[in-house]
């Protein structure tokens, strides 16, 4: 229910600021379909035990509901655990009265790549949470985040594929009970948005990204402007007509794109 993810919340943070996240954090390392949850608290969840890598097992059944809308979002979550990655917080005082909780988080990587500073994928993953029990305006800035405020960025929706602009400062309305999750890539037509199976690492050499993958999966990948060419592990696929294309990628493989 939900006072348990609140709950959750507010002891995972204690955790993550006394640095006891480092060790583990108690009772937040399951994902699942949340049958209890409404669709907002749902993915509030999901997305806590993914920005704070503290997920280490699916569960429930997942059989029993093959259909469960909440399954393509839960399969995208998993694609890189990569437990024990540091996570920070954008811009919270504890000592200031008013600041109640932490409700930005980011970590340094994509969430599908468990590798920092990997050329032409996006350079941090931000997640925003509003614990309250009404709508609320939440905001950071790119210093918060480690980032330029001078420097221009792409955000990405990690569940909507929507894209905004961040220009020094980013604010949106948080449903109550509600998240984002968030990536911010560099303002370059070259670059990868977003995927559903971890990228190992990448390189990029002018118009062109080399992107390595571990495990076998069908994968989702959006660019930020359409592909000329894809080539997956020396076979050339068809040539896509938009940014967002479907893989079928086959183990220890390398992807190479050029725009």
């Amino acid at each position: 229910n939900w006072d348990y993810v609140r709950t959750n919340y507010l002891w995972g943070m204690a955790c993550f600021a006394t640095h006891t996240g480092d060790l583990f954090v108690p009772n937040s390392d399951s994902v699942g379909l949340f049958p209890g949850l409404a669709d907002t608290e749902a993915m509030f969840c999901l997305n806590y035990c993914l920005v704070t890598h503290s997920m280490v097992e699916i569960a429930g059944r997942l059989s029993q509901n093959p259909d469960s809308p909440r399954l393509a979002a839960l399969k995208k979550a998993v694609c890189n655990p990569n437990n024990g990655q540091d996570v920070f917080f954008a811009g919270w005082d504890y000592l200031d009265p008013k600041q109640k909780y932490p409700a930005v988080l980011y970590f340094k990587t994509a969430h599908f790549c468990p590798a920092q500073d990997q050329p032409g994928l996006p350079l941090r993953t931000v997640s925003i949470f509003n614990l309250e029990d009404e709508e609320r305006i939440l905001s950071f800035n790119a210093s918060a985040l480690g980032l330029e405020d001078s420097a221009a960025y792409v955000l990405t929706d990690v569940w909507s594929g929507q894209a905004y602009a961040l220009n020094g400062s980013f604010s949106c309305s948080v449903s109550a009970h509600g998240s984002r999750l968030l990536a911010v890539s560099e303002n370059d037509p070259a670059q990868l948005l977003d995927a559903d199976i971890r990228i190992l690492s990448s390189q990029k050499h002018g118009r062109t990204l080399k992107l390595c993958f571990d495990y076998g999966a069908k994968a989702v990948l959006t660019f930020a402007s359409t592909p000329k060419k894809i080539v997956l592990s020396g076979v050339e696929l068809p040539t896509p007509e938009g940014r967002t294309i479907h893989a079928e990628i086959k183990e220890n493989s390398v992807m190479a794109v050029s725009f």
